[in-house]
């Protein structure tokens, strides 16, 4: 304080007598002093103090904004828990207003109403905020139930940050995390269920095309667990290892111009069978473009491939079909006007035939005439047959006895050299069958094997019954259910190599040197066993010899017709009137004549209404009607059924040339029906006539 006065004052002060002044005055130089340091530092101290509490204020502005813009809930809280701040997500967060919002003590109640939870959440708070605080450590976050203002529970992630101002709690919403976990697991859920549903083989590979997971369609498909390839290349499952590396590139190339393409490859499982199959492989890559490996989903086409083979069969099943209605149209274009032809020259000839001398040079002549005609006859008729427009009259027969019945002709037909075996099944079911076209069927099966057959060999026939269900049928393709007789043919010839066997049925086919054969053999096999309701098939390999399996219709009833002896003499009438009904004059004349000399009497006519009027006016029984099926202004069946209401009576029979007509549905007659095909031998006509005139019916 002394040090604070002039030096000339201390001098006088020191002076005697000078000692209370001295204090006087040095306690009002004190005052005045003070006096003058108050005066200097308090304003600065105010001024300081105000900056202070503005700097507090930016400060906390500061702080207020930034927790209001955080984004999260956040609540600013002091050390003894009173509450200073929160900002507007909290506010949002549990449903409060800006009216409503609780203090710190009173939320407790609102967030945990349950008093017993509420306590051990306090309990847990405290002990973790004083340990915080003591160690000036971070609240660790912990996950507690919430209730908001609402009633509704969330889970919230709680945790704080101690300062020495306070301690900002933030609140984190886990509710829409734990939905997008539930979503992910329901996602995760959801494709391995779609994963191990996927009747597809599916495959993970890494960049290096190591597998690195498969699927249990894939399982089922190569017979593989992960456990065994996992790590292994899918080289391993395509049945041509080298197939697989030239595609390999193109398959699974980022940059390949066609996006998943469909590649077809033959793959072999784990017991080395093989199978079709199509792999579409998709590429996986990061967002970096960086390649992580690839996806390759693989699809059995055994099945596709399968479909097909039984769609290329049924087109060309349809593409037979239409050459076979082709060539029907063809050959019912002009079966009636050739056959009436034939059977001018055949009756004719025939005719000759009796008048002239077996000794004389003519007589070899009309023999030729004759072969030639039936030659051609023949050809006619299996065309006819072939194509499916031969008018028959089906029996119901033991196809034993038919067979037994012909055996002695198919051995002269064999030849010495080749062995005939028969081979009957007992028991056989029975057909209903045209027995004529039976024997077309098993003598053109003949000559067939008889061809194959170089030198010695033998041939087998055999019968059996058989019966299909659906389930065979859809993965035999030509098949039909049902029950059915089977007749097998086979020989061990040359056999058949792939091309032949497939056109072993078509029309005009044949591997015989040009002139020595027609190629409506087998093709008129086929158009027979169609007619009947059946189907036929042929199996064949190269030098092992040929099967010709036949499958004829079961015939549910029995009425079985036994194979009697066949009449060759000629019938001769007993002077039974016929009245003869044939618009073509060629063909009346030769069926008159015919008539005549077999000793029936004939009224002819070339119109189906003098017919009627040469009946109306005749004097006297007529026995048979035999009448054309086709003639101008009314058809045959047309004409009978007014001549019986004349003469109900009168017997019928028709003749045709034509194919399937007026008096028979899809070329097969009805019971009752009597037809005689043309051109027809005086043989046939006499044991026909004779045959109908003789019965009861």
């Amino acid at each position: 304080m002394f040090g604070l006065l002039p030096h000339n004052v201390y001098e006088i002060l020191s002076k005697p007598g000078a000692i209370v002044i001295p204090k006087i005055i040095n306690i009002v130089a004190g005052i005045i002093v003070l006096t003058l340091l108050v005066r200097r530092w308090v304003p600065n101290e105010i001024r300081d103090r105000e900056e202070r509490i503005k700097s507090l204020q930016e400060s906390e502005n500061r702080y207020r904004n930034l927790i209001e813009k955080m984004p999260v809930a956040l609540i600013w809280m002091s050390l003894d828990e009173k509450y200073i701040f929160r900002n507007d997500r909290f506010v949002r967060l549990f449903g409060y207003t800006e009216e409503v919002v609780p203090t710190v003590e009173e939320w407790w109640p609102h967030a945990y109403p349950d008093p017993v939870y509420r306590e051990q959440v306090i309990q847990v708070w405290q002990q973790d905020l004083a340990v915080a605080v003591a160690g000036n450590k971070d609240i660790e976050a912990k996950e507690y139930l919430v209730t908001c203002h609402s009633g509704e529970q969330r889970t919230i992630e709680i945790s704080g940050i101690v300062l020495q101002e306070g301690v900002l709690i933030t609140f984190v919403d886990l509710s829409e995390r734990a939905l997008a976990h539930e979503e992910i697991a329901k996602s995760r859920a959801e494709f391995a269920a779609i994963f191990n549903a996927i009747s597809d083989g599916i495959v993970f590979v890494d960049a290096e095309r190591r597998i690195v997971n498969i699927n249990p369609a894939f399982t089922m498909m190569f017979g593989y667990q992960l456990d065994e390839i996992a790590g292994q290349t899918t080289q391993l499952i395509y049945a041509d290892p080298d197939h697989y590396l030239r595609q390999g590139q193109t398959r699974f190339n980022p940059g390949a111009t066609v996006e998943r393409p469909v590649f077809e490859n033959e793959y072999r499982r784990k017991d080395g069978t093989t199978f079709p199959g199509e792999t579409i492989g998709v590429h996986v890559i990061d967002e970096t473009g960086q390649l992580l490996g690839y996806i390759g989903v693989i699809h059995d086409a055994s099945e596709r491939k399968l479909a097909e083979g039984k769609r290329e069969k049924l087109e060309a099943q349809l593409h037979q079909s239409q050459k076979i209605e082709s060539v029907g149209r063809l050959a019912g274009g002009v079966a009636h006007d050739y056959n009436n032809m034939l059977s001018v020259i055949i009756g004719n000839v025939e005719l000759a035939q009796m008048k002239a001398k077996r000794s004389a040079p003519l007589n070899d002549n009309l023999e030729h005439i004759l072969e030639a005609a039936i030659r051609s006859r023949d050809i006619t008729r299996q065309l006819l047959a072939f194509a499916r427009k031969q008018i028959i009259i089906p029996k119901v027969l033991d196809l034993n006895e038919v067979v037994e019945s012909m055996l002695k002709m198919l051995r002269t037909l064999l030849g010495e050299n080749i062995d005939l075996i028969w081979q009957p099944k007992g028991g056989l079911w029975r057909v209903k069958i045209d027995s004529s076209q039976l024997d077309q069927v098993l003598a053109n099966l003949c000559i067939n094997a008889r061809d194959a057959i170089s030198g010695n060999g033998k041939m087998t026939i055999e019968t059996d019954s058989v019966s299909f269900d659906e389930e065979y049928c859809k993965d035999h393709p030509g098949f039909l259910s049902g029950n059915y007789v089977v007749l097998s043919v086979s020989d061990n010839g040359c056999g058949m190599d792939k091309e032949t066997l497939d056109n072993v049925f078509e029309p005009f086919f044949t591997t015989k040197p040009t002139g020595e054969g027609t190629g409506l053999g087998m093709a008129t096999v086929y158009g027979i066993v169609k007619q009947s309701g059946g189907f036929i098939n042929a199996y064949s390999e190269l030098n092992q010899g040929t099967t010709f399996k036949i499958y004829f219709p079961r015939h549910e009833g029995e009425n079985v017709v036994s194979q009697g002896t066949t009449v060759s003499d000629i019938q001769m009438g007993q002077g039974e009137t016929v009245l003869l009904v044939e618009d073509e004059i060629a063909i009346v004349e030769l069926a008159t004549a015919m008539l005549e000399d077999l000793g029936y009497r004939v009224l002819p006519t070339n119109s189906p209404v003098e017919a009627l009027k040469l009946l109306k006016e005749f004097q006297g029984d007529i026995q048979l009607l035999l009448t054309d099926v086709v003639m101008p202004g009314m058809n045959g069946r047309e004409l009978a059924k007014q001549v019986r209401e004349i003469h109900p009576e009168m017997k019928a029979l028709y003749m045709s040339g034509y194919t399937a007509n007026v008096i028979a549905h899809h070329g097969v007659l009805d019971e009752g029906i009597n037809f005689i095909q043309k051109p027809f031998s005086r043989r046939d006509l006499s044991h026909r006539v004779r045959e109908i005139l003789d019965s009861n019916s």
